[in-house]
């Protein structure tokens, strides 16, 4: 058990960082049996604003992987070319079915279906295999377009996945639509009006896939049942921003962790979703959170302008104690890391990404020994 921010790795330096072109917003960890995938492996999606008046957006998602070098250091490369995207890269989530398969959300409002392929050598290709747009609304001005899609999940990313059959996403309108996925293509279910302001976060119940989760710019966190359209069976109100991270436990039935602009984790009984069981302040905006894929007592956080965290939590998730990891600007770079995407990678390293110096890092701690 970690019982200090020592032990967690307060004040950890990268191993190693790398400049990402696009400023860098989410990171995925490639999922255990991808064929020919090399321990490591990880996306990362980018995007930068290109006119600020039309508000266009270019991006990209790029694979680097965390491995060692020839005397045993560890090094990030880039693992064959980037998928290029319509629009800038909002969410990318790996199917934990081991498929190879991605989802990406982008801003021009696609959900894209993707394909990653890696040859002998390590090194991968990412192709486009088809997508989706939702539509526009009933109470949308003429011309308008689509809203940006914000984040996605998969309905098999829980305690035994399997094949997806559904993935969930959220959108800039508040919107939120489950589509099916089919034979390499995309079916879009009736969209629901989840939040008033932007959802910024989507989660299935890794337990039972009838449910999913919502979190949205208007500090509301909901549960909503498929199977019932836009009907909402739970949601707290406790948060004092935006709710822009929702990660259930995969151990833990009914425990389920957030993330908020008004910079507290908070553990939630989803039986009893007034009152967080523990909460702890980060020091910024909890943008992104991961479990760690061994340790149930583990997790990681990007914590926007207070850094990556790493987190215990202990005594049935009662007790929460946090380090944060040093960051490491650019040489001659002023930018200020802004921390948006992290994912345990490999045998246990962290890989992160922060937006607007553009770069990726790797974190080798101490956690294996926890």
């Amino acid at each position: 058990m970690a019982s200090n921010e020592m032990e967690l790795g307060a004040g950890l330096e990268p191993v190693l960082t790398r400049d990402t072109g696009y400023c860098a917003c989410v990171v995925d960890s490639c999922p255990v049996g991808v064929p020919g995938a090399p321990a490591g492996a990880a996306v990362v999606g980018t995007y930068q604003l290109v006119d600020p008046v039309t508000q266009l957006k270019s991006g990209d998602v790029q694979m680097l992987v965390a491995g060692e070098d020839a005397t045993g250091d560890t090094v990030a490369i880039t693992a064959g070319t980037a998928l290029s995207c319509s629009g800038g890269t909002f969410d990318v989530a790996w199917n934990p079915g081991a498929d190879g398969m991605l989802a990406v959300a982008d801003s021009t409002g696609r959900v894209v279906l993707a394909q990653a392929v890696f040859a002998a050598d390590g090194t991968a290709t990412m192709s486009e295999v088809s997508y989706g747009v939702v539509d526009v609304g009933e109470d949308a001005d003429d011309g308008a377009k689509p809203p940006s899609a914000l984040a996605v999940a998969w309905d098999n990313d829980g305690v035994e996945p399997g094949q997806a059959e559904n993935l969930a996403v959220s959108y800039s309108d508040g919107r939120m639509a489950v589509w099916s996925v089919g034979e390499a293509a995309l079916e879009c279910g009736q969209p629901w009006q989840a939040h008033s302001l932007e959802a910024w976060r989507v989660a299935f119940n890794p337990f039972n896939r009838t449910v999913v989760y919502s979190g949205g710019d208007d500090a509301l966190f909901k549960a909503w049942d498929t199977r019932m359209g836009g009907y909402a069976v739970g949601a707290t109100k406790v948060h004092g921003a935006g709710v822009t991270s929702i990660r259930p436990s995969l151990t833990s039935e009914y425990m389920l962790a957030t993330g908020s602009y008004d910079e507290n984790l908070r553990m939630f009984d989803t039986r009893k979703l007034k009152v967080p069981v523990s909460e702890i302040a980060l020091g910024g905006g909890v943008w992104m959170l991961r479990w760690h894929p061994t340790n149930p007592s583990l997790m990681a956080a990007a914590c926007m302008y207070g850094g990556f965290a790493v987190i215990h939590s202990g005594d049935e998730f009662t007790t929460l104690t946090a380090a944060t990891l040093s960051t490491s600007p650019a040489p001659g770079d002023d930018a200020d890391p802004l921390a948006y995407g992290i994912d345990w990678v490999g045998d246990g390293r962290l890989m992160a990404c922060s937006f607007y110096d553009a770069r990726a890092y790797v974190y080798d701690g101490p956690w294996a020994s926890l």
